[in-house]
């Protein structure tokens, strides 16, 4: 079985070697030659778009405080948990506490996603 695998591996380097080798070698070179590399994101919480994950999260604790028609003994119903940006897109995880601490099996986390432009929300999406 051993010896077997090796002669296997003894004829792939056969097929592999001549004018077929060295046209593989020529097309790697090539390809090496013409590979850019790919561009990098700069992926840093600008102030400007933390500010306004801030205003949208108060806008959001406002309207959960609005809802519930009972007491709250939760601080807070809306906590941010991180924050990070491009110059286009804010991105953000928000941790929504349930309305009572009784009921915080309830408390979950979403992301968060809005494109920026000009320092106004132009669309926002949420999965979770």
């Amino acid at each position: 079985m051993v010896r077997a695998a090796r002669t296997e591996g003894d004829l792939e380097a056969d097929r592999l070697s001549g004018a077929l080798a060295e046209e593989l070698q020529a097309a790697r070179a090539k390809a090496a030659n013409q590979a850019e590399p790919a561009p990098q994101l700069e992926i840093v919480a600008q102030a400007d778009h933390r500010a306004i994950v801030e205003r949208l999260l108060a806008e959001r604790e406002e309207l959960l405080r609005a809802q519930h028609a009972g007491p709250s003994d939760v601080p807070r119903r809306v906590e941010l948990l991180w924050v990070h940006s491009t110059r286009t897109h804010a991105v953000w995880c928000e941790r929504r506490h349930a309305a009572t601490l009784a009921a915080r099996s309830l408390t979950h986390d979403v992301i968060c996603v809005a494109q920026i432009e000009k320092g106004a929300v132009v669309e926002r999406w949420s999965f979770g």
